[in-house]
């Protein structure tokens, strides 16, 4: 989900140095923590660094697009509500808050699904104009329902759905079987 354009970089800076006030140094996840520092003090030679991103604790009650994440993909809300053991969404990001809905064709939302209905109406209309659709954030099967179920199955460029393993939520796997079978998902 990194950005592809010219002043986005992995790693090192190169031999010929783009113009730029400042640099952002963004880690994701634990095990890049050390290499976040890492490349904080290589750009640091030659611009101001912020170093941030979830591992940190930055927190983003918004959303900008292309902003730390590639061209298409968006955030609708931000945070969880559950407290399951294994998830770290809801210390670091905190309780579920809608924000503003910005065009995308990859919603990467933690939890969907816990937005009210008429969020997750809008987020379904903005879908409709998009190619290419994944939900590739969480969607909690156990909030899912016809109704919803219905409106993403509506969506015709939808790619790829990453529903939370019924194992891990606890939902009877019958149950996700059912939607598939009947035609809803």
């Amino acid at each position: 989900m990194t950005p592809i354009d010219d002043y986005a970089f992995v790693g090192d800076p190169p031999m010929f140095l783009p113009s730029a006030d400042e640099v952002h140094v963004s880690c994701t996840f634990t095990w890049h923590t050390a290499r976040a520092k890492r490349l904080a003090e290589a750009w640091g030679q030659y611009y101001p660094v912020k170093l941030g991103g979830p591992v940190f604790g930055s927190q983003h009650d918004g959303f900008t697009p292309s902003l730390y994440v590639r061209q298409g993909v968006t955030f609708t809300s931000r945070g969880c509500n559950n407290q399951c053991p294994w998830c770290l969404v809801p210390h670091r990001e905190g309780r579920l808050r809608e924000i503003e809905i910005q065009c995308g064709n990859t919603v990467q939302d933690n939890n969907l699904l816990q937005c009210n209905r008429v969020h997750i109406a809008k987020v379904i209309d903005m879908l409709r104009s998009q190619h290419q659709i994944c939900f590739s954030g969480g969607l909690d099967s156990r909030l899912l329902t016809d109704s919803i179920a219905d409106d993403i199955r509506s969506l015709r460029h939808l790619l790829r759905l990453n529903i939370n393993s019924p194992v891990s939520t606890g939902i009877n796997l019958g149950a996700m079987y059912y939607w598939h079978l009947m035609g809803k998902l």
